[in-house]
């Protein structure tokens, strides 16, 4: 399967699972673990869903992706994903949102490949 490939080659999943055993000795009786989703590609676990968003839109025969973020690591998950699919990408935040997550809208940008990508702020607001 495609998406299995990607997710293997691409993502670096599966992610490994952590013990932590300091945690773990604390009193109650309990045991952590941590599934290390920091390690997928970009460092989320938001990758996980926009690359097969992009799959099937690239199987349907769509020529875009279009995604609205606050924080910006749905709008760097869906662009990373854009740019392995050869997708163009427009990504809508606020103009707040643009200035305060600047490195993050630089990451964005950064993606591109062969397609384009459009930052900009919402048409309307609430």
């Amino acid at each position: 399967m495609k998406l299995k490939k990607i997710r293997r080659e691409f993502q670096g999943r599966p992610t490994p699972v952590y013990f932590c055993e300091r945690l773990s000795n604390m009193p109650g009786d309990l045991k952590i673990y941590l599934k290390r989703e920091d390690l997928n590609h970009i460092g989320t676990h938001k990758i996980n869903h926009c690359m097969g968003e992009a799959l099937l839109a690239k199987l349907i025969g769509k020529k875009k992706l279009i995604a609205e973020t606050g924080a910006s690591q749905h709008g760097i998950a869906l662009a990373t994903a854009a740019a392995y699919f050869g997708l163009k990408c427009d990504i809508y935040m606020g103009e707040a949102d643009i200035e305060k997550q600047s490195p993050n809208v630089a990451k964005m940008n950064g993606c591109i490949v062969k397609n384009t990508l459009k930052i900009s702020t919402p048409i309307y607001s609430i």
